[in-house]
């Protein structure tokens, strides 16, 4: 069976919210504007993807690092959506694994819409 790819993805800029609202009331600063540029930058280029197989990570700016979890590794998924999450509808998605190099994984800021954990 060949592997396809069921979702692919990143994490929502809500959860920079609160250094995006520190960074615009002191912007005045200037250095937070390069701070806010950072994080923004940061998220974005945080991508997922889950396939029949497996689940990725890959992360990094300029460097970039994959990480490769086997989904039959995992044994246990966790949705947690805090109360300012489910006002702008994002979730926190945790995985518990068997794995020994990376025994959590962790999607944070998606939609909740997508129901990724069901996927």
């Amino acid at each position: 069976m060949a592997e396809e790819i069921v979702w692919r993805g990143t994490s929502s800029q809500w959860k920079n919210f609160g250094v995006y609202l520190l960074c615009g009331l002191f912007c005045w600063l200037i250095v937070p504007i390069f701070f806010a540029l950072a994080r923004y930058f940061q998220t974005k280029c945080k991508i997922f993807e889950l396939t029949t197989q497996r689940f990725k990570t890959t992360s990094g700016v300029f460097s970039k690092i994959t990480d490769t979890l086997e989904l039959y590794r995992v044994k246990d998924i966790e949705m947690r959506q805090p109360f300012l999450s489910r006002l702008v509808g994002i979730e926190n998605v945790q995985m518990n694994t068997s794995d020994a190099s990376s025994p959590f994984g962790l999607i944070d800021a998606v939609q909740s819409s997508i129901g990724l954990a069901d996927q």
